[in-house]
């Protein structure tokens, strides 16, 4: 591969950015909640991969740091009468 340009992007030997491939690969993740959401999955995998069995689901649960499920709401409740 070539050195970087003025900007910062690589160029190929012959000197024009043009001539070098894109890699779809090669971005960079700036987005706090998609990081996040990132490591909950990750976090998932890992457990999922280490246990013998399937997970359950308030290991799930546990994994992503969900809280005891709010209580259901009244039909009455839900439909404001």
């Amino acid at each position: 591969m070539g050195a970087p340009d003025e900007s910062g992007r690589e160029v190929a030997a012959g000197g024009h950015e043009e001539d070098q491939v894109h890699d779809q690969f090669d971005i960079s993740l700036e987005d706090a909640e998609l990081l996040g959401e990132v490591e909950l999955t990750t976090n998932l995998i890992i457990a999922a991969t280490e246990s013998e069995e399937h997970l359950s689901p308030g290991e799930i649960d546990a994994i992503l740091g969900v809280d005891e499920p709010p209580p259901p709401v009244p039909p009455a409740a839900r439909t404001g009468g």
